[in-house]
C-alpha cells in the first residue's frame, strides 16, 4: 500500500496520512511533485490517491500526472480521496473515471470536508474554533472509513451517476474554464520582498525570481501553497487581496513537532540543535556585496536538483532553509570582523545525502543557540549588543534560517558547542 497526494495548504496531506496510519503504519505517503513518485507507485498494488477539489473538478496537475503515466495504472487497486471546502458532487469520481480508463480498479471514493483554503476569497471562511471542529469531524470520518476498509467495506463517495450530475450542474459546468487548463492568473504585488520562498514550494515550479522579485508563469495548478505561505501576502489568484493565509498546521497543535518555526523573543529563545547537514550553493564574501543574493537565486532556480534530499518532518514538511556561515577554515567559527567568510545558501538534508554536481555539503556541528526573528537590517547588531551586555560569547558562526511553513526568517547565534 502507498499513498500519492497533491496538497497545497496541508488538508489533503493530513487526510491521506491519517488514513494510511489507520490502515498500514508502514505505508509511505508521497507528494505528487516528488521526482520519483511514479517509480515508487510501480511497486505497489494498492494506491490511495488524495487531492483537493477545484470547482467540482480535479486539479490540472492531478489530471496530467495520471495521463502522463497511463501504463502505470493497469490492474492497480485505487481508492480516490477528495478534500473540499463545501461541496464537490463527484470529486472522487473525476479521478476515478480517468484512472479506470487506463485500467485501474477503483475500489472506492472518499469525500472529506476540510476548512476552506482559498486564501483570497471571503466565502466559507471560519474562525479557528470552527476550523478545528471541521478537522476533528474529518478525523472521525477517516477513522470510521479505515475501520470499514479493514472489514472489506469501502466508501463510495462521488462514484455514482447522480454524484456526477450534481458535480456537473453544481459547479463544474459553470467554472469549466477555470479548471480546464493551468492558470496564468497568479498575481504578484509590489509587496513582494524577493525572499524566494514561493519558488521553493511551488509543486509546478511555476514561480521564479527575476530582478529580485517573484514572477509567475502560466502553469499554476491553483493549489494555493505559495499564497498561504508568502510572508508579505504578495500573491493572489482568484481574489485581489489575501483574506486569510490558511494552513492546516495552524489550527492543530502537533505533538513532538521538530520544526524550528517558533517565535523570536531574544530573552527566551534558546534551543539545542545537534549537528545537521545542509546542501546548498557556496560562495565567499569577496565575491561582491551582492554575492548572497546571487547564491539564493542560483539555489532557488535549481532547487529541484536537491528537493528529494531535503529532510522532512513527520508531516512531510521541509525542516528548514538555511543560510549557513563559516570562517575560511571551514571550522564554523564567526566571520572575520563579521564581514568576511563563507556562505552556503541551501536546505537541511538527510545526513547521508550526497551533494549533486554544482552543490556543496556542510555538516554543521551541534550547538546551543539563541535565535531571534529577523525583522530588519539591525537585527544582527542588536543581538550582538544583547550578547555583549549579558557577557555571552559567540561559540561559532551565525546562521540564517527560514521556516518553510511560515516564511519567517530567523538568525541563529551559537553560544555553546554541544
Amino acid at each position: 500500500m502507498i499513498g500519492i497526494y497533491l496538497s497545497g495548504t496541508g488538508n489533503s496531506e493530513h487526510c491521506i496520512k491519517k488514513l494510511l496510519f489507520y490502515l498500514d503504519k508502514t505505508a509511505q505517503a508521497v507528494p505528487m511533485e516528488q521526482k520519483d513518485a511514479g517509480h515508487l507507485l510501480l511497486h505497489h498494488d494498492f494506491i490511495i490517491f488524495a487531492y483537493p477539489v477545484h470547482f467540482s473538478n480535479i486539479p490540472v496537475m492531478v489530471r496530467d500526472f495520471i495521463k502522463s503515466r497511463q501504463n502505470l495504472w493497469k490492474n492497480k487497486k485505487v481508492l480516490c480521496v477528495a478534500t473540499m471546502g463545501l461541496f464537490s458532487g463527484d470529486g472522487a469520481g473525476c479521478a476515478a473515471r480517468l484512472l479506470k480508463k487506463y485500467g485501474a480498479k477503483i475500489v472506492g471514493g472518499l469525500h472529506i470536508h476540510m476548512p476552506d483554503s482559498v486564501c483570497d476569497v471571503k466565502l466559507l471562511k471560519g474562525s479557528p474554533e470552527q476550523n478545528l471542529k471541521i478537522i476533528q469531524a474529518a478525523d472521525r470520518k477517516i477513522e470510521k472509513c479505515a475501520e470499514g476498509i479493514r472489514n472489506g467495506i469501502y466508501p463510495r463517495d462521488g462514484l455514482f451517476f447522480y454524484d456526477r450530475i450534481a458535480g456537473l450542474l453544481g459547479q463544474r459546468l459553470w467554472y469549466y474554464r477555470k479548471t480546464k487548463n493551468y492558470s496564468d492568473k497568479l498575481k504578484i504585488s509590489n509587496a513582494c520582498t524577493g525572499c524566494g520562498l514561493c519558488t521553493r514550494v511551488c509543486p509546478m515550479e511555476n514561480l521564479t525570481l527575476e530582478n529580485g522579485k517573484a514572477a509567475a508563469g502560466k502553469h499554476c495548478t491553483m493549489c494555493y501553497r505559495c499564497i498561504s505561505l508568502c510572508p508579505a501576502k504578495a500573491i493572489t489568484l482568484l481574489g485581489r487581496t489575501v483574506i486569510e493565509q490558511y494552513r492546516y498546521g495552524r489550527y492543530v497543535k502537533k505533538k513532538d513537532d521538530k520544526n524550528l518555526c517558533l517565535s523570536g523573543d531574544i530573552s527566551k529563545s534558546n534551543l539545542q540543535k545537534e549537528s545537521f547537514t545542509v546542501i546548498g550553493k557556496e560562495g565567499v564574501a569577496t565575491d561582491g556585496s551582492d554575492f548572497i543574493q546571487k547564491l539564493w537565486e542560483d539555489a532557488n532556480s535549481h532547487f529541484g536538483e536537491v528537493a528529494h534530499l531535503a529532510k522532512k518532518d513527520e508531516n512531510g514538511n521541509i525542516l528548514g532553509i538555511w543560510g549557513a556561515m563559516s570562517d575560511f577554515s571551514r571550522s564554523f567559527q564567526p566571520w572575520e570582523g563579521f564581514n568576511q567568510g563563507l556562505y552556503l545558501a541551501g536546505v537541511e538534508c538527510e545526513d547521508d545525502s550526497e551533494a549533486p554536481d554544482g552543490w556543496t555539503k556542510w555538516v554543521i556541528p551541534g550547538y546551543e543557540y539563541i535565535y531571534v526573528e529577523r525583522k530588519n537590517e539591525d537585527t544582527f547588531s542588536e543581538v550582538i549588543k544583547y550578547l555583549e551586555d549579558h557577557d555571552i560569547s559567540l561559540a561559532g558562526a551565525v546562521h540564517d534560517f527560514t521556516c518553510p511553513q511560515t516564511g519567517k526568517g530567523y538568525m541563529f547565534f551559537p553560544i555553546r558547542k554541544l
